[in-house]
């Protein structure tokens, strides 16, 4: 603003560079377009604070902690998620952990006495018997075991023993029990290694029906491979059916199980 000496009233000031502006409606339209008005004293610090302000709220809500995004992960959510059951106090109660199995006893008759012996300290027992004693007490051993299966004891736990009494015993009636109790123990990932090592340790390996059983192991893909590759390594020597050579043909066959196939 300026004073003019003149009339003795104020002029505004000209904006810069319009002395030259040409003369009529345009000039005058592109002489406004021009000019600016100062910006009010203090405006830009609070658009600094606004913006400030405004980049901490859109940190806020990116890590996920704002009310937008918990109202956006709530509708994903909403009706896919799985709401525990709450505890009668308001807790939710914890998943439960797999039982250990107990280990194994057999429960074996001896000199009138039952007693109870875990597998090593039966075999030791055995070793150290007499000979003329030593095949009454093989036998009593092997119908331990059998009994432990029936009592509902770890199939594992009970193959892996009934591997270490099987030699020499091969035409003792608690074997023949053992047999088939581990053909039907192979439907069992957890067991069937251990059912697996039983049966390979028979006199040919089982024999024929020993491998059928077998075999629907190997083909199976739905089966882990660690139960395939033992039920291929024990499978005894027998013909091999068309599905297993088409098995051992396919690309999509672990190359480990063809190996133990050949």
């Amino acid at each position: 603003m300026k004073f003019n000496p003149a009339t003795g009233e104020p002029t505004a000031d000209k904006p810069a560079g319009l002395g030259k502006a040409p003369m009529g409606i345009r000039g005058r339209v592109e002489a406004a377009s021009k000019a600016h008005a100062p910006a009010p004293k203090g405006k830009g610090l609070v658009m600094m604070i606004i913006g400030v302000a405004v980049l901490g709220a859109l940190i806020w809500d990116f890590t996920g902690r704002g009310a937008a995004s918990q109202a956006v992960r709530k509708a994903h959510d909403d009706g896919k998620r799985p709401v525990p059951k709450q505890r009668p106090d308001g807790g939710t109660p914890a998943a439960a952990p797999r039982p250990t199995p107990t280990a194994l006893v057999l429960r074996i008759k001896r000199d009138g006495a039952l007693i109870e012996l875990p597998p090593e300290a039966a075999a030791s027992m055995l070793s150290q018997a007499p000979a003329d004693v030593r095949a009454a007490l093989h036998g009593k051993i092997l119908a331990g075991i059998v009994e432990a299966l029936r009592a509902g004891a770890d199939g594992r736990q009970v193959f892996e023993a009934a591997a270490r009494f099987q030699e020499g015993a091969e035409n003792d009636p608690a074997i023949q029990q053992l047999i088939l109790r581990a053909l039907a123990t192979l439907k069992s990932n957890d067991a069937a290694p251990a059912a697996i090592l039983f049966l390979s340790r028979l006199p040919n390996r089982g024999g024929a029906l020993t491998a059928a059983a077998l075999d629907e192991v190997i083909v199976d893909d739905s089966r882990p491979l660690h139960v395939r590759l033992a039920a291929a390594n024990a499978r005894p020597d027998t013909p091999k059916p068309p599905a297993l050579d088409a098995l051992m043909k396919s690309p999509a066959t672990h190359p480990a199980l063809v190996d133990a196939l050949k």
